[in-house]
């Protein structure tokens, strides 16, 4: 901590914890992507970037350097990102499944109707 001198009285400024607001920041940005199911790649990233940046802030917050909610946010903000792009993968899967099922049953009935002449 530093201290200096504001019109004669010292001011004590404190260290910030910068690795909550990346989680914070990395942990928004890897939700909202999670809402879009075809990025989930992007927030599944995302949202272990910001859990990894969310626990040493945690730690950090925890010792006296401050901004305890933020670093608790982000790193749920990451959890939830997590979940958001493993739900868009299942999303996405399923509908390459359903793409290509739908396209075999039409391959099946043109043989067919073809076939049929």
């Amino acid at each position: 901590m530093a201290q200096q001198e504001v019109g004669g009285a010292p001011v004590v400024q404190q260290r910030g914890n910068g690795l909550a607001v990346a989680a914070l920041v990395v942990g928004i940005v890897g939700a909202a992507f999670g809402l879009i199911p075809i990025t989930f790649f992007i927030a599944l990233v995302l949202g272990v970037i910001a859990v990894a940046l969310g626990g040493p802030a945690l730690r950090a917050a925890y010792r006296g350097r401050g901004r305890k909610v933020m670093a608790w946010i982000g790193t749920l903000l990451g959890v939830l990102a997590i979940v958001l792009g493993i739900v868009g993968a299942v999303i996405v899967n399923d509908v390459f499944e359903d793409t290509e099922q739908e396209l075999e049953r039409i391959e099946r009935n043109l043989e067919r109707d073809l076939d049929g002449r």
